[in-house]
């Protein structure tokens, strides 16, 4: 939920969330066989003896004969202490740091944007520029010399440190001498970036030079890399086949840290000193997601991923399928423009999650299908005959459809009327006297579903009647137990009615029951339980029996089993955000638009100027405050919105920092989003509205004191 593993308990309160940034993982390679079964906490010791063994949250082991090992532990730092144990113990297992991967939508996602990609060509050629006018020559020299000028992407540089004077037939000429270009490199391509003002009248190309001392060049790279943070792993790809111009080497770096490949890149497109045998290198980052599905999901959908990666190359971004197992697909989407990647994985997402089945704005869920196998054959069967795939979410009680958009439409209609089959085979169990009614309402449903599980017997109000789904056997029993019932209520004429809502006050529809014997009618309820996010209070679904007195803690199943799937969806939403609200100073919204990501702040460290990509809209964020300013302080951003705030009159809240504006009324301003309340004289916190009022009366003297901006 929001890119964490959230935890509820009772009263739809949140018990605990877990945070990517709180984990770290390492994948520990060539794993001796005796540690397969071996006690867990000695391998973790082995691995990193800081670390206690309550702290490993889950493993995986692979079935090789040298079997690699997946640990995740709730520790951000181990993985490094891991690393760094072992980066020179060559006996040993070998250690790999590994991306923890973020919860988004309905799977889990790896981003990594710490990836810097260096390319250069393997054979150049000296491009000769002549000039009549000295100012010409001179300008297009420094734009060279400064890298304002780049032939194909590529630095190119002068081979002298000023124009050369040369004379023919007694005429002087300038010529500027440009060497380490592409070897692809023809005279419209210079003539293209340079201004027609500034166009020499000749342009000579040379024959082209092949590199040299190609090892050393790549030591010097890689040794100027490391200056900028640690390096994780680092590969040169081979130069790959075709003419000599038209080859090109290139080199991963992968980063540890996203902000050590940023500044990385920014040297090296600042400064123009490293090069390859005089010939430039062309440095770019790249921002990389993965994820993986099933690879039943991924032959259904091969022939629609072919064109998506078609799509993705026209865009300059790569599209990868990894094979791992026989079970799984890893999908990888590369490229250089974060929005564009951003995109492109917004609609993968879209084809990969589905399309959820709704009938009148409802989603469409089969009560029974945990209770009867054949219901999920018969969709399945449904899925098969459409090509595509029907998807079983359990935890919101939807049906999703999996597969290209032109076969939704079929596909629903089919399912709803399968599920609209199934209600109408199933029975009706009639509450015809006001006797059988108080026997359903006070414990005779309760007793039908304690027999024959929850979601099949069901109480209908209009007509009055349990709805039961089973066998014949099944019926014939339930209907004995209604024979056979005993009311522990008082049978006289006036506890015969039916029963009132607690909340409007007249004859519950669609009565609910809950656990502690008050009744409600079913759109009371999900009003009730909707309306606890507009409170300012902890967050708890209680039972407001009794003049609002009973105050008993609704259990989740309880709550869930009375809510339609949209708003226990919700309910669950507005826990979580008023979880994160009541600790502004540790849990952030993603500042992006639209993008509803959460991030844990303690876990990056307020001390590191750490950066990281968001998991969901993958733009690049600042550790520390959660906002994206490249290239500047955390305090240089957050001064210029202060000035503007005061301008306008409008404060941030002491607690959570939002931004307050008032217009009207007293001093005392209670903030939407943490609850605190606030002195709108001097910005002072209280924790409840009479601590605030008598702070007014006795700080300040008064409650309506006008105050200016």
């Amino acid at each position: 939920m929001r890119g964490a593993w959230v935890r509820f308990g009772d009263g739809a309160r949140v018990t605990q969330a877990f945070f990517p940034s709180e984990f770290s993982m390492v994948c520990l390679k060539n794993v001796p066989s005796f540690y397969k079964g071996f006690y867990l906490p000695a391998l973790l010791r082995y691995v990193d003896p800081k670390m206690p063994p309550a702290g490993m949250q889950w493993l995986d082991m692979s079935e090789t004969k040298k079997p690699n090992v997946v640990i995740a532990v709730r520790d951000p730092k181990f993985a490094a202490r891991a690393v760094k144990k072992h980066a020179s113990n060559s006996n040993t297992m070998a250690v790999k740091q590994l991306i923890v991967p973020s919860p988004v939508g309905s799977g889990l996602r790896q981003v990594c944007g710490g990836r810097v990609v260096l390319s250069w060509p393997v054979a150049t050629r000296t491009a000769r520029l002549f000039f009549h006018n000295w100012d010409d020559a001179v300008t297009v020299h420094k734009k060279f010399q400064e890298g304002t000028y780049r032939i194909n992407e590529y630095t190119a540089t002068p081979t002298t440190g000023t124009p050369v004077i040369r004379f023919e037939n007694l005429r002087p000429y300038l010529r500027v001498e440009i060497g380490g270009c592409v070897g692809v490199t023809n005279v419209d391509d210079i003539l293209d970036i340079i201004l027609p003002t500034e166009r020499p009248y000749k342009i000579v190309l040379g024959d082209l030079v092949h590199a040299e001392n190609r090892d050393q060049g790549m030591n010097h790279v890689y040794r100027k890399l490391c200056e900028f943070g640690r390096i994780r792993q680092w590969k040169i790809h081979d130069q790959g086949g075709g003419p000599p111009e038209h080859q090109f080497a290139r080199a991963d770096a992968l980063f540890l840290d996203e902000a050590s490949a940023q500044n990385a890149v920014a040297y090296l497109k600042r400064n123009h000193d490293i090069t390859l045998s005089g010939k430039g290198v062309r440095v770019a980052l790249i921002i990389t997601v993965k994820r993986k599905i099933p690879t039943k999901l991924y032959r259904l959908l091969m022939w629609w991923l072919g064109g998506f990666k078609a799509s993705c190359r026209a865009r300059n971004m790569r599209l990868h399928f990894k094979h791992p197992t026989s079970e799984a697909v890893i999908i990888t989407l590369a490229g250089l423009d974060r929005n564009h990647v951003a995109q492109a994985q917004a609609r993968l997402d879209t084809i990969l999650d589905g399309q959820v089945i709704s009938l009148n704005g409802k989603s469409v869920w089969p009560t029974a299908l945990k209770m009867n196998a054949n219901i999920k054959r018969c969709l399945n069967a449904i899925g098969v005959s459409f090509g595509v795939m029907i998807a079983f979410d359990c935890q919101s009680s939807r049906l999703r459809v999996i597969g290209q958009d032109d076969k939704f439409k079929g596909t629903a209609e089919a399912v709803t009327q399968l599920l609209q089959q199934l209600t109408l085979t199933s029975y009706r169990l009639p509450l015809d006297e006001d006797i059988d009614c108080q026997w359903a309402l006070y414990g005779g449903v309760y007793a039908l579903q304690a027999r024959f599980g929850e979601i099949n017997a069901t109480l209908d109000r209009a007509p009055r009647c349990i709805r039961f789904h089973g066998s014949m056997d099944e019926l014939a029993m339930a209907k004995r137990m209604m024979i056979g019932r005993k009311l522990l209520l008082d049978p006289r004429p006036d506890t015969l009615k039916p029963p009132d809502c607690i909340i409007c006050f007249t004859e519950a529809e669609e009565p609910i029951r809950t656990s502690c014997g008050h009744i409600y009618c079913s759109q009371c309820f999900a009003a009730m339980c909707l309306a606890e996010k507009s409170t300012t209070k902890e967050f708890g679904i209680v039972c407001q029996g009794d003049s609002s007195t009973c105050s008993k803690i609704l259990g989740l199943q309880e709550i869930q089993s009375s809510l339609s799937p949209e708003a226990f969806e919700e309910l669950l939403q507005s826990s979580f955000d008023r979880f994160i609200q009541r600790d502004p100073e540790r849990y952030r919204n993603c500042p992006t638009p639209e993008c509803t990501q959460v991030y844990c702040l303690d876990d990056f460290g307020r001390d590191s100027p750490r950066l990281m990509t968001c998991a969901a809209c993958l733009q690049s964020l600042c550790g520390r405050c959660c906002s994206s300013h490249p290239g500047q302080p955390c305090e240089r951003y957050n001064y210029i919105p202060k000035q503007t705030m005061k301008k306008l009159g409008i404060h941030s809240c002491p607690n959570c920092k939002v931004p307050i504006q008032k217009y009207d009324g007293c001093n005392r301003v209670l903030c939407s989003r943490c609850g605190i309340n606030i002195c709108w004289v001097c910005f002072k916190g209280l924790a409840s509205s009479k601590a605030c009022y008598d702070h007014l009366k006795d700080a300040h003297n008064a409650i309506w004191a006008a105050v200016d901006g």
